[in-house]
């Protein structure tokens, strides 16, 4: 009996990542995508949040209090176009705006590397060239970049954020009013529901990957 019959992995998704969980499963050993999707058909299951709806629940909340026909844009921050949960966040950002404020622009997607630093830069840059702009939702990692720049820039209650992880940081952004939406990853649920599945396929075998 191997030692390692279960993976739970959080990964980009990229052709190398593919390569080895195939090589893993192969072996026997089942791998399972943890928050962001990867090695589709090959791994095990993906085990998550729904990112889609995770992006069109963002773009509301962005959007709820803003007038219609105002005008203005939007920002989104991505950790990298390799992490296919943060394009999934993205793309149900996009189709909420695109279906439901077309009068509002969304700029292009500002790569982060899910870094605290970078994002504060491109935050306090991007709210230098738009005036208007009423908010900007972190995908991913860099969230207290934002939310640094909206307070030291002073466009609170100008510039809505919605962040990801209720952590002190962000719960003392929302009292503040700079954040008002907080998405939180439901870390337990997912461990619980991936150490399901991994007994189930050590008992009955691999499936066939979706």
């Amino acid at each position: 009996t191997p030692r390692v019959q279960a993976i739970g992995l959080v990964a980009m998704d990229h052709p190398r990542v593919t390569e080895a969980v195939s090589a893993l499963r192969a072996r026997g050993i089942a791998v399972f995508a943890l928050m962001s999707d990867f090695a589709q058909g090959v791994r095990e299951a993906y085990i998550g949040t729904n990112n889609l709806k995770v992006g069109r629940t963002a773009a509301w909340m962005l959007t709820r209090g803003v007038p219609r026909e105002s005008g203005g844009e939007l920002a989104v921050f991505v950790g990298g176009h390799l992490w296919h949960g943060h394009d999934l966040r993205e793309a149900g950002f996009r189709s909420y705006i695109r279906r439901e404020r077309p009068d509002l622009t969304l700029l292009d997607a500002q790569v982060n590397l899910d870094n605290e630093d970078l994002t504060y830069e491109a935050a306090v840059a991007i709210m230098a060239r738009y005036r208007k702009l009423r908010g900007i939702y972190c995908c991913g990692g860099g969230r207290l970049g934002v939310i640094r720049a909206v307070r030291d820039e002073g466009r609170i209650g100008q510039v809505d954020v919605v962040a990801n992880e209720l952590t002190e940081s962000t719960r003392r952004a929302l009292a503040d009013g700079i954040v008002s939406l907080v998405i939180d990853t439901p870390v337990r649920g997912i461990c619980e529901a991936m150490f399901s599945q991994a007994r189930h396929a050590v008992k009955t075998g691999l499936g066939e990957g979706s």
